[in-house]
């Protein structure tokens, strides 16, 4: 019985995301990308990374982000390296969604994404990751600071939290 609900309630939620999904975007792609914006951009930052029952360790960035057609919303690829001595090293590859809002200099910005995580050990896992940041517009180097936080297991016993500072370029 309840597999059939299950379906049931899928098959009527399915046409209400997908009408949703294109009003947002049709709304979404008649708004245009300022001509300042880059097709793309790349960063590095360092920073700290807390994580339950390994402390404080540290954390190494690398992002390559992706221009969409539509305003304020762009795609990032972040690769990262979080260690720590009690716990051991974790390397991350995931996908996101930047949605930033420019504001004069300062540009605020929420970050949220998917991807896998290599924990020394325990293998590859999948996993979670959102945040909040904000770069300042200088140029063509842009200062950026970040907190994150990194979920890769169901019962939450392996995260991270990263608050990294970096250039973008």
């Amino acid at each position: 019985m309840k597999r059939s609900s299950f379906l049931l309630a899928r098959r009527k939620l399915a046409p209400v995301i997908a009408a949703g999904t294109l009003f947002c975007g049709l709304r979404a792609g008649a708004q245009q990308q300022d001509a300042s914006e880059r097709p793309f951009a790349f960063g590095v930052g360092l920073g700290v990374a807390a994580r339950p029952g390994g402390g404080n360790g540290s954390v190494w960035l690398g992002t390559l982000e992706f221009g969409t057609p539509w305003r304020n919303l762009d795609v990032r690829l972040d690769g990262a390296v979080m260690s720590w001595k009690a716990v051991g090293r974790v390397t991350s590859l995931t996908g996101n969604l930047v949605y930033a809002h420019r504001l004069g200099v300062l540009t605020p910005y929420l970050v949220g994404g998917v991807g896998g995580y290599a924990q020394q050990g325990e293998g590859v896992s999948f996993g979670l990751n959102g945040g909040v940041g904000t770069r300042l517009s200088l140029g063509a180097v842009q200062p950026f600071i970040e907190l994150r936080e990194h979920v890769w297991s169901a019962d939450r016993t392996r995260r991270a939290t990263p608050l990294t500072l970096g250039l973008r370029f």
